[in-house]
């Protein structure tokens, strides 16, 4: 199966994984499609620990943390059969998503400043979002001053380039308490995701171009230029209040 063909969505608040298949993606004479893997996490713990315990022999120790790679049962879906209707996903055409504001800041924590990128979205098919709901970003580029490209790196993954994510719905109370409820801020590129000379070798005016969808609409196509700021808490609940684009 073609990797593009294959993607995943992770629930971290009932620790669930979504498997997706692109069926669309597959060449049309196959037979049958399955999905077969197994699912592989690492555990990570500090703290104490009851005297006399011995730990598992994969276990990694490094200081006080403790890491355990835990794999999963092999597993093994029947995704398509062949004589069977492949599935039509119902997906329209019309966007109900929109950019209402975004912000660039850099946080000053004690070992060093973190990047932050925020996005004001508005559902505007309905008043309030599926807190649970899929939300993605996908296609995203960012532009120096001049025009030219600068790739993002994942730091956890020397040498992976980055141009699709999974959005975070942070903590809606940090930000304007005047916020409408069709309206939520998402995290669009968190701190451990930069470029290879980081962000001060770029110190703007940027312009980010994206798509964000809920899975159930057609992406949004997004095209916005970024101002840098240092946050505040001030800042912060200003952000999202009418008229602060």
């Amino acid at each position: 199966m073609p990797r593009w063909a294959f993607s995943y969505d992770e629930d971290k608040a009932d620790n669930s994984i979504t498997f997706k298949v692109n069926l669309d993606a597959l060449p049309s004479d196959v037979e049958e499609v399955e999905l077969r893997g197994q699912v592989q996490n690492t555990d990570w713990y500090m703290g104490a620990i009851p005297g006399g315990w011995k730990p598992p022999a994969n276990m990694k120790i490094s200081g006080v943390n403790r890491y355990l790679d835990v794999v999963s049962r092999p597993f093994k879906v029947v995704v398509w059969k062949w004589g069977t209707p492949r599935p039509k996903p119902e997906v329209s055409r019309k966007t109900k998503i929109e950019l209402r504001g975004v912000r660039w800041f850099t946080v000053p924590y004690s070992n060093g400043p973190k990047e932050y990128v925020y996005l004001n979205l508005r559902n505007v098919s309905q008043n309030n979002w599926v807190e649970r709901g899929l939300l993605i970003v996908q296609n995203v580029h960012f532009f120096d001053s001049s025009g030219h490209e600068i790739p993002l790196f994942d730091k956890r993954n020397v040498g992976a380039r980055v141009t699709n994510f999974g959005l975070t719905i942070v903590n809606q109370a940090q930000f304007s308490p005047q916020k409408p409820t069709t309206d939520r801020i998402v995290v669009l590129v968190p701190w451990d995701v930069a470029p290879q000379k980081g962000w001060r070798h770029y110190p703007g005016p940027l312009r980010l171009e994206c798509e964000v969808s809920d899975g159930q609409c057609w992406p949004t196509k997004i095209s916005t230029p970024l101002t840098h700021d240092i946050q505040t808490d001030e800042k912060m609940l200003a952000f999202g209040a009418p008229g602060s684009h």
